[in-house]
């Protein structure tokens, strides 16, 4: 997205630099190129604006792979237990009559609420104080919290 930005704002001022696709080194070519043109700036205030369309890029670059993180988490490997009744996902199994994490009635409860349960138990559920680490469990707290619907 940078790059193309780059470019097009490079062939308004009259430089032909064509980015490149590799990253890091396209990027950092981008940036060559949005600083300078012809060897020299501009302006100040062209060299503000484009120090402001980095920062922004840069940040949504990095929000970009955060929540990419999060959002396709697989389960933490302290879960394996959990799976035999709340399903390999966390969707619950309906012949078990467990709850889906994803739902809203789990997404609602605090992450003590939820730390609490699966360390003290809750109904046909065993407590798992014990047999996960603190943070195991919180782990898997978190891991639920990726399964908002």
């Amino acid at each position: 997205m940078f790059c193309g930005i780059v470019a097009a704002e490079n062939l308004r001022n009259g430089n032909r630099f064509q980015p490149g696709f590799a990253f890091p080194a396209g990027v950092v070519r981008c940036l060559v190129a949005a600083l300078t043109v012809k060897g020299a700036l501009r302006s100040h205030k062209e060299k503000e604006e484009m120090k402001t369309m980095l920062r922004a890029s840069l940040i949504l670059t990095m929000l970009a792979l955060v929540c990419s993180t999060y959002m396709f988490a697989d389960p933490p490997a302290s879960y394996k237990g959990c799976a035999m009744c709340h399903g390999a996902n966390g969707e619950g199994k309906a012949a078990m009559k467990t709850v889906d994490f994803g739902s809203a009635d789990v997404q609602k409860s605090s992450d003590a609420e939820l730390t609490d349960t699966i360390t003290k138990g809750k109904g046909k559920m065993p407590a798992y104080d014990g047999k996960l680490t603190k943070d195991q469990i919180s782990d898997i707290v978190k891991w639920i919290r990726t399964l908002k619907k």
